[in-house]
């Protein structure tokens, strides 16, 4: 370490414990200040979120609806078809006695009908004839449909026809049923549509809610309670909800409600969305909390800045005022030693405060006044 010569080693100038607890109240004043911005700042982004999110959900119900509407003027249309044909069946007159119990007549009409299957029971809905393009029993399907009190109406009113869709299985059925004209007992015509309502050139939700209608930083989810049934994430497609992590959005043990933002977290990161209900759809919008809080370091930063300049022109201004009053204090000094070298005694006197206080005092004046602390006192007393 190298040594001075000649000179004396430099001595560095601590801070006073004025100037270390008036920086320390500084910034202790700018987290106060700075925490209510945060909190405001934070909520800001958290509102727009939710208009953001509202406003996609908005679009995916209506793409619900358009979906739903397609779906029941299809499936409207496709049972007024096997309506029709079960009624043609059986208003039809043929030529020989029990022609609906013709396995091969039954065959027929199916095929050309495009029909999947053919029931012909008696009064007590016993099967006397039966045809399936698979070769199929479908003796669950039948249960299924008569098993509805219709079935039993139709049999006591002939003139009534029935139709309606029904699930079973993973496969879709669309089913007639009318009385028989010749004896007592029903026709069942149905239809196996799955392979429709799986078609990928068929309108769905799935092509309704692709991913190029919207914006790259959202996640849309739509279930039906048990499943996910539409997404435009690719790896969310026909998994069970119980494996999403919608699964875990409950926070605190609250309930899950329409219309409150929520927060998810899960491997990927933090989530905010919403989800709201329409008919049998639960519907699910998220996005990441870099996008949600995109702005809230900027204005953080400014709002800082804003406080740091306000900060450094008040201590300048402080530190300027500082020294006007030394300049000014140090301009008295040297006016009252001027004064105090012509006069044996001179006196500060406080009128308001009636006090006093020596600045240069003589003997004769100090045995006069010693002890009064009265400045009018003083005054006469002198």
């Amino acid at each position: 370490m190298p040594k001075f010569k000649g000179k004396t080693k430099p001595k560095l100038h601590k801070p006073s414990m004025e100037t270390v607890m008036r920086w320390m109240i500084t910034l202790l004043l700018g987290f106060v200040v700075l925490l209510p911005v945060f909190a405001g700042v934070t909520q800001y982004e958290q509102n727009k979120a939710k208009a953001d999110v509202e406003e996609v959900l908005a679009f995916m119900q209506t793409s619900c609806r358009k979906y739903d509407n397609y779906r029941l003027a299809n499936t409207t249309e496709a049972l007024q078809d096997v309506l029709t044909k079960v009624k043609t069946l059986t208003v039809y007159r043929y030529e020989e006695e029990d022609a609906l119990l013709n396995e091969n007549r039954l065959q027929r009409y199916a095929k050309f009908q495009y029909l999947t299957g053919i029931f012909v029971l008696d009064e007590n809905f016993s099967v006397l004839a039966h045809y399936d393009k698979a070769g199929k029993d479908e003796s669950l399907l039948l249960s299924q449909i008569i098993g509805d009190k219709n079935a039993a109406d139709i049999l006591n009113y002939p003139q009534k026809t029935y139709a309606d869709q029904i699930c079973l299985n993973d496969n879709t059925y669309n089913y007639a049923i009318s009385a028989r004209q010749d004896k007592p007992g029903l026709v069942i015509c149905y239809t196996d549509v799955t392979r429709f309502q799986n078609d990928k050139n068929e309108l769905s939700l799935s092509t309704m809610l692709d991913a190029e209608m919207f914006r790259q930083d959202v996640t849309v989810v739509i279930t039906d309670g048990m499943r996910v049934i539409s997404t435009n994430c690719e790896q969310l497609e026909n998994i069970l909800v119980q494996y999403y992590p919608i699964a875990d959005v409950l926070v605190g043990g609250e309930q899950l409600t329409p219309d409150t933002l929520l927060q998810l977290k899960n491997d990927s990161g933090t989530w905010y969305g919403m989800f709201t209900q329409y008919r049998d759809y639960y519907l699910y919008a998220f996005f990441p909390s870099h996008v949600v809080y995109a702005s809230r370091r900027g204005w953080m930063l400014l709002f800082t800045a804003i406080y740091l300049f306000c900060g450094m022109g008040y201590l300048i201004w402080r530190q300027y005022s500082k020294k006007r009053r030394l300049l000014r204090m140090e301009k008295e000094y040297h006016l009252v030693s001027a004064i105090s070298s012509i006069y044996l005694s001179n006196l500060l006197i406080h009128p308001q405060d009636d006090t006093w206080e020596p600045i240069v005092q003589s003997e004769r004046m100090k045995a006069v006044t010693n002890g009064i602390l009265s400045a009018k006192a003083m005054l006469e007393k002198f």
